[in-house]
């Protein structure tokens, strides 16, 4: 549902830019990085990633279950 932290860019200028920033202000980077970290435990831990799979796995057998009625 939300996005990860990250700079947008649609070309070389704007990675340029982008990096330009990024080196002038380390503070931002660091930020950026503790930020996308957080996001990414959030999103992709191994907590996250098996609650999801429990629930798609019970969801097949209750699936199952009610067909086979």
């Amino acid at each position: 549902p939300t996005p990860p932290p990250r700079c947008q860019a649609t070309n070389a200028e704007e990675i340029e830019q982008h990096l330009e920033h990024l080196y002038q202000h380390p503070e931002i980077g660091v930020e950026l990085g503790q930020r996308a970290r957080a996001w990414i435990v959030k999103h992709h831990s191994t907590q996250v990633l098996t609650d999801r799979l429990e629930e798609l796995y019970s969801s097949i057998i209750t699936y199952n279950a009610i067909k086979s009625i």
